[in-house]
């Protein structure tokens, strides 16, 4: 069995031009699968005596003898389509014998509603357009994948007992489309931009091995990330292959859904390392509906803000100033420092399971300056007058040095004074009669002179002495 996979627009561009161009054609070629013959099948009418007016009764059919069908239950009844090749052998135009593939055939129906297709192979055109004649069955089928027919796969019984008679037995496989999209508020940096390679893998539920072809390679594909697409993982060979040949099936006719599939996502290329740090890959979905990847940012954003102050000038800014004197300078105004100011935003890598920051870009920066404003000093151009010079004083005249005072002689001890006796006091004798006004007043002052006398004595007697 070969695989084609067409995108949907070369899909739609085919169909109107008539037929339909394979986009890719993968090299595998299996052997058909077994599939058995639907209950009440009509028996395989007898090969035709004229090879011109023989024709192929293919038969598709969506169940096993029981009844049950490998496809989902709730979508019975829904339209679907598969674009098939048929590989066929017969004449070309010069005459020459040899195998070719048909022109894409469209298969329109419902969902478990089996079919008869008549393929007439007296005159059959290939998948370039030429006309084959005499044709016959060369026992193979290929299936077109397109966006609305990409998770059907077939299978095929065929015998040369029986070269007339074809059973394809169509299941459903795993959904692979993947929308894309950034997590709200997450940073890209530009460098990395058009360049976070995704990598895709097929697992088991529960299991982490990749699950393979049936050539035995892993069922995996990378792509670049772009938010806001689809990515129809269909389109990729192993995927492809893998649908086609029905490696990813569902459904069983005896239990129902017997498998579930998980998609997951990892970083991948030359710079894995590095986007590992800077971002996380979030899935959601399953194997019926698709998928979603969310693209989140470790980043985070800032402006940064540096300043360099610009100091004043040394020499200042003077102002001639007619009215102030030569050689005198007021200060009018202090000098300014200037600044520059440098403003750039930076994406960084916060420091986090022991690792430090790390600035992954930053923007040019936006530099601004502030001049600085000199010292302003106003300087004086008056001219002055020259003051007369000053007569020297004259000088002065040295004091005369003192002449030396004589010691002084020194002065006699003073002599102590004689003891001096005290006068004695008379007093006069008590009269029993009362002295009469007149003598009283007479006997003070004769009292008081007889003190006075000899005190007089007294001091004449220590002069004496001394």
């Amino acid at each position: 069995m070969r695989s084609h996979v067409l995108p949907s627009c070369a899909l739609a561009v085919a169909l109107a031009g008539g037929g339909l161009i394979p986009a890719q054609a993968y090299a595998e070629e299996n052997p058909p699968a077994a599939a058995p013959n639907a209950a009440g099948a009509s028996a395989a009418p007898a090969p035709a005596a004229d090879p011109a007016a023989a024709e192929m009764n293919i038969r598709y059919t969506w169940h096993a003898s029981n009844g049950n069908g490998y496809y989902n239950p709730d979508d019975k009844g829904k339209p679907f389509k598969l674009y098939m090749f048929y590989h066929l052998k017969g004449t070309d135009a010069s005459g020459k014998k040899g195998r070719f593939w048909s022109e894409a055939q469209q298969i329109t129906g419902t969902v478990g509603t089996d079919q008869v297709i008549k393929l007439p192979l007296g005159s059959v055109k290939d998948d370039k357009g030429d006309t084959w004649t005499n044709c016959e069955w060369a026992g193979a089928v290929d299936l077109a994948l397109g966006e609305d027919s990409h998770i059907y796969g077939v299978g095929t019984n065929w015998s040369p007992t029986d070269p007339y008679n074809m059973d394809v037995l169509i299941q459903q496989n795993m959904e692979t489309n993947v929308a894309m999209k950034k997590a709200d508020g997450a940073l890209i940096a530009s460098a990395d931009e058009g360049k976070i390679g995704i990598g895709y893998r097929v697992t088991k539920a529960g299991s982490d091995e990749t699950m393979k072809t049936k050539k035995g390679t892993p069922i995996a594909a990378g792509y670049l990330f772009a938010s806001g697409e689809t990515l129809p993982l269909y389109q990729a060979p192993e995927f492809g292959r893998s649908i086609v040949g029905c490696k990813l099936d569902l459904y069983s006719p005896y239990s129902g859904k017997y498998r579930t599939y998980e998609l997951r996502p990892q970083f991948i290329g030359d710079n894995e390392a590095e986007l590992a740090k800077r971002y996380t890959l979030e899935m959601t979905g399953d194997d019926l509906k698709g998928w979603t990847l969310t693209l989140g940012s470790k980043l985070q954003k800032r402006t940064v803000t540096d300043e360099e102050v610009i100091p004043v000038p040394d020499d200042p800014e003077y102002i001639d100033d007619p009215n102030l004197e030569q050689g005198k300078e007021e200060v009018v105004s202090e000098g300014v420092p200037g600044k520059k100011t440098s403003t750039r935003d930076e994406l960084f890598l916060p420091a986090m399971n022991g690792a430090p920051e790390e600035v992954v870009e930053a923007t040019d920066p936006v530099v601004t300056t502030t001049d600085p404003q000199k010292k302003q000093v106003r300087r004086g151009t008056k001219a002055v007058e020259p003051k007369p010079e000053p007569k020297p004083d004259p000088e002065p005249k040295p004091d005369p040095e003192p002449k030396p005072n004589p010691d002084p002689e020194p002065k006699p001890e003073p002599k102590p004074n004689p003891e001096v006796s005290k006068p004695k006091v008379i007093k006069p004798e008590a009269s029993s009669q009362m002295p009469k006004t007149a003598d009283a007043a007479t006997a003070l002052p004769l009292a008081g002179l007889a003190l006075a006398s000899g005190a007089a004595i007294a001091v004449a007697r220590r002069r004496k002495d001394a």
